[in-house]
Parts: C-alpha cells; structure tokens; sequence
C-alpha cells in the first residue's frame, strides 16, 4: 500500500477509528514487554548499543530522522549483528520461551480484571464459571449438532441473589 499514492490515483485510505484502536489498547494495556525479556539479555543490548554509540531511548517519529534510514531501524540491525556475532564466538544468553496464546492472555486478563471490580463491589463470594469447550478425546456422542461446536455464549452466575 502507498503511503501516498501517485498523482492520478484515488486515495482510499480513511483514518483508523479512535474508538475501535482505544478498545485495542485497552485489551493490552497490562501486556509488559519486559516480561518476555531475561535481565541478561537486556544488560548485553543495553551495554552494547551504548558501545556503539545509540541512546537507550528512542523516537519513533519519521520527521525526527532525516537519513534514509530510523535511528531505532539502525540500532535493530546493529544489535542483530552484535547478538549474532557474540553467540557464534560462545557467548551465551538466558533464553525464554516465545509468548504464544495471545487471545487466552486477554480473555484471562478481562476475567481477572472483573474480579477485581466484584471485589471492589463487595460481591467476592460470587463465583463466576463460564462454558468452556474441551477435546478430551471422549466418543463425541455429547456433541449439539444445532450449534455445531460453535460457543453459545453461556455464562453462569452461581453465587448470585435470586
């Protein structure tokens, strides 16, 4: 896609709804890079950036760069370089696994932030329980052919007043 398109092209692009990249955000908000990232390794990039002449904090607007390439780019393949370099003369550093299952992050992340508020409320003694689909390697007889795997949407309030 171009940035700009070229002079007699239409130009499609329409701004990001505010709303829809807010609701984004805020399913990540408690997200923390530095969680997936072992002090080691950061005390090598943090040192070895400083070596070869980077800041530690940097600008990701284009405007404030005037080279053909961002100073954060630079760094990157820079930093790349140097990791590589250091592991191939036997250097070695901490290794931790890559983060998978983002969607179950966020579906317990809004889970535990609704606990928070039910306590806040003062309802802690209500317990929320909702359906979860399982592959258990069962025969599959159980199986609701009207909905055909798809989530119904249950949610199962077992501790409310009636």
């Amino acid at each position: 896609m171009h940035a700009y398109p070229p002079l007699g092209v239409r130009d499609y692009t329409t701004p990001a709804s505010k709303a829809l990249l807010d609701a984004f955000d805020s399913q990540v908000e408690d997200y923390h890079a530095e969680d997936y990232q072992t002090p080691q390794v950061e005390e090598f990039c943090a040192r070895f950036l400083k070596e070869k002449g980077f800041p530690l904090k940097f600008s990701f607007d284009p405007y404030n760069d005037n080279s053909d390439e961002s100073l954060h780019i630079k760094a990157y393949k820079c930093l790349r370089q140097g990791l590589r370099a250091f592991e191939y003369n036997g250097g070695r550093l901490d290794r931790i696994e890559k983060p998978l299952r983002a969607r179950e992050w966020i579906l317990a992340q809004q889970v535990r932030k609704e606990q928070e508020i039910m306590e806040q409320e003062g309802r802690r003694n209500e317990i929320l329980v909702g359906e979860v689909e399982t592959d258990d390697g069962e025969s599959g007889d159980e199986v609701d052919n009207d909905n055909e795997g798809e989530d119904d949407g249950l949610f199962l309030n077992l501790g409310a007043s009636l």
